[in-house]
């Protein structure tokens, strides 16, 4: 799974996010970018960055492999 943090006010990439899906974690790039290695089942991605509240989504990983996170 791959994808890309951005601030929802401003649409900016946030650099440093964390995130969370099972057992596998990713840190975001300067662009925001990040990949995950996660199964293709349904996982709970959670996301968390300084300066921002913590924010989980659950994602179908079988049909979507590219996500853009607010």
């Amino acid at each position: 799974m791959t994808g890309v943090v951005v601030d929802a006010a401003t649409g900016r990439p946030i650099a440093g996010a964390h995130l969370t899906a099972g057992v596998e974690t990713a840190t975001t790039a300067a662009d925001g970018r990040f990949a995950l290695g996660v199964p293709a089942e349904i996982v709970t991605l959670a996301v968390s960055a300084a300066g921002y509240h913590p924010a989980s989504a659950v994602v179908d990983a079988r049909e979507r492999r590219t996500l853009d996170l607010e």
